[in-house]
């Protein structure tokens, strides 16, 4: 097992964007920020990005388990709004979704079979966290903290991924009946 860390500060960011204009991106001391916010006009959505570098994976290693691990700083919302949040997982061929709901603190997602395939063995594996639509004249405002909150890597996100080399199908041979 071993873990998989950010390694520059400019490896987790986010990005605001208005409606209709267009994105900025945001490189941060503190927090990241994942939100909708409706109550202004123009609307706003934020997403957090993160980069974790598993180049350290050998190419050929088989991975059977992964969990990412996050820490959650705040989660504001309109009454009546869930504090619920998205981590995706772009692929090659797809987004891999998962749902969380906001607990405080450091939190994990065990990724399955299809996300531990989108794990990029050659460089950085990167997952965008956002929250969901929270209706007309609501909003959802989630913080993660980045890498830089305190002391440097101390609150960054990392994958913790157990892998190995690929079986080599060694074939024991006994010999029975040997003198008959």
């Amino acid at each position: 097992m071993a873990t998989y860390n950010i390694t520059t500060g400019n490896d987790d960011y986010y990005s605001v964007q208005f409606d209709g204009g267009g994105l900025t991106y945001h490189y941060t001391t503190a927090t990241l920020y994942n939100g909708r916010n409706q109550t202004i006009f123009p609307a706003s959505t934020e997403i957090a990005y993160i980069k974790i570098n598993t180049a350290a994976i050998p190419d050929t290693d088989v991975i059977s388990a992964a969990t990412l691990y996050i820490y959650e700083h705040s989660y504001t919302s309109s009454k009546g709004t869930s504090k619920i949040y998205r981590i995706y997982m772009p692929s090659a061929t797809s987004f891999v979704v998962l749902d969380k709901t906001y607990a405080g603190g450091w939190t994990s997602e065990a990724l399955n079979a299809t996300e531990i395939a989108a794990i990029d063995k050659t460089g950085l594996t990167r997952f965008t966290i956002s929250t969901a639509d929270p209706g007309a004249t609501k909003f959802r405002t989630f913080q993660i903290r980045a890498y830089e909150y305190d002391t440097p890597s101390t609150f960054s996100a990392y994958l913790v991924v157990t892998h190995a080399a690929p079986s080599t199908g060694v074939i024991t041979r006994t010999l029975l009946g040997v003198g008959i």
